[in-house]
């Protein structure tokens, strides 16, 4: 858990926090819009490349 407290780049740590969090792949995290994350229901929908499926996480 160092290196989530060790960043004071609040952008920087927010990044860590999801991907801790929600088990999300660096790739997956990469490739995410401001349209995938819905501040409503509190979801983030991850379109898989590999896979014709839509991932939903939190």
């Amino acid at each position: 858990m160092k290196i989530l407290n060790d960043h004071s780049n609040t952008k920087h740590k927010a990044i860590l926090y999801l991907i801790y969090s929600s088990g999300l792949r660096v790739s997956e995290v990469v490739r995410l819009k401001a349209k995938d994350i819905d501040s409503k229901r509190m979801m983030i929908y991850i379109v898989r490349v590999c896979a014709p499926n839509i991932k939903k996480v939190l």
